[in-house]
């Protein structure tokens, strides 16, 4: 995912996907492009086959380091560029490993050490078709090993302990694997309706425990065609949630949000093949 702020700077620009890396950045004002936080041939993609199998063989025959060689071996960061990890929950045994568990502050501690400064994190709100206009959010009595409240709430409480700057990444799934981008509700008005309750109460949340960044959307591509229900929506959660917020559109419908000047940065959602 990459989200640009334009016109204002800083931007904070994240490259990756769920449970993958993303990178966040600044961009110049004058730029007409995102500035690569990285650069230097390794981290061109016609060299990118080789590199990764000549880190995969670095890695192999190497011992880890210590968080002290992290931090020594880390390349600067130019101001207000942040390193960053999507960090998802552990639905297995019952949630056990999952957001709010001590493996989970283990794994936020771990980051740490290796250089990321922030993580974003993915609640769910589940749909039963593409053609539903319900939006059901997780909690104790639905869904015990998902992404409840006090799960969420636990692990954005670790994560901001340790220093660590949260984006709140809201995803709604949709039984059966169907892909949120190919939405099509009997009644648009109504599912903006329970989708507006839904991510509200997220804001709320985001609000009361100081996250930085909410994402008021990710890839709703087919309710693009909708700006008007998306600016009323913007404008309700900005009184509830004080923070910064953008909508991640997916990386082949970046050009069709109308509504990006509403909200403090441009999301696209880039997937790359590891």
């Amino acid at each position: 995912m990459r989200l640009t702020r334009q016109l204002r700077a800083p931007c904070f620009v994240a490259i990756g996907a769920l449970c993958c890396v993303f990178v966040i950045g600044c961009r110049s004002e004058r730029a007409s492009t995102t500035q690569p936080v990285q650069s230097g041939p390794e981290h061109h993609a016609s060299s990118g086959a080789t590199r990764v199998a000549e880190r995969a063989e670095e890695t192999i025959s190497s011992s880890p380091p210590s968080a002290t060689t992290r931090d020594q071996t880390l390349r600067p960061l130019a101001p207000n560029v942040h390193r960053g990890m999507c960090v998802a929950h552990n639905y297995q045994s019952g949630g056990r490993r999952g957001y709010g568990s001590e493996t989970s502050r283990a794994s936020l501690a771990e980051l740490k050490s290796l250089g990321v400064d922030s993580v974003s994190l993915t609640p769910f709100g589940f749909m039963r078709s593409l053609t539903s206009t319900r939006v059901e959010h997780v909690d104790e009595s639905n869904a015990t090993a998902g992404e409840t409240d006090t799960r969420l709430i636990a692990e954005i409480r670790a994560a901001r302990a340790l220093g660590l700057r949260v984006l709140l990444k809201p995803h709604i799934w949709v039984s059966g694997g169907a892909w949120r981008g190919e939405l099509r509700p009997s009644n648009w008005e109504e599912w903006f309706a329970n989708y507006r309750a839904w991510i509200l109460r997220y804001a709320a949340l985001a609000s009361r425990e100081d996250v930085a960044i909410l994402a008021i959307g990710t890839e709703l591509k087919s309710s693009l065609a909708r700006p008007d229900a998306w600016r009323s929506l913007i404008a309700e959660v900005r009184a509830v949630f004080d923070g910064e917020l953008t909508y991640c559109a997916n990386w082949d419908a970046l050009e069709r949000v109308r509504f990006f000047d509403a909200v403090d940065y441009v999301g696209d959602l880039i997937e790359f093949p590891f």
